[in-house]
């Protein structure tokens, strides 16, 4: 879902989730995210929060907060990166 949104140089950084309700065979699953910041860290990588949502109907079955990397500029790749360039947790 996230990598579908963000493109093949879309990384995932942290992602941390709840489960609320359970999710049954033949359910139809929906997945909804907000936005919630923009930034870019002091190695230059490009993030994105977003807060998460998995609902069936009415019923919300699990939450989920994510950073996800993504490219600044057509020539940078988040997969690159690595030691002091990769930092997915924020200082």
């Amino acid at each position: 879902y996230l990598t579908d949104w963000s493109g093949p140089r879309g990384r995932l950084g942290t992602i941390t989730f709840r489960m609320r309700d359970s999710v049954y065979p033949d359910d139809t699953m929906v997945f909804t995210a907000t936005v919630t910041e923009v930034s870019t860290d002091g190695a230059g990588c490009g993030w994105v929060s977003l807060d998460i949502a998995l609902k069936v109907g009415d019923r919300t079955c699990s939450t989920a907060s994510a950073r996800l990397a993504i490219p600044v500029s057509e020539d940078d790749n988040p997969w690159a990166r690595s030691g002091a360039q990769w930092t997915p947790t924020p200082a």
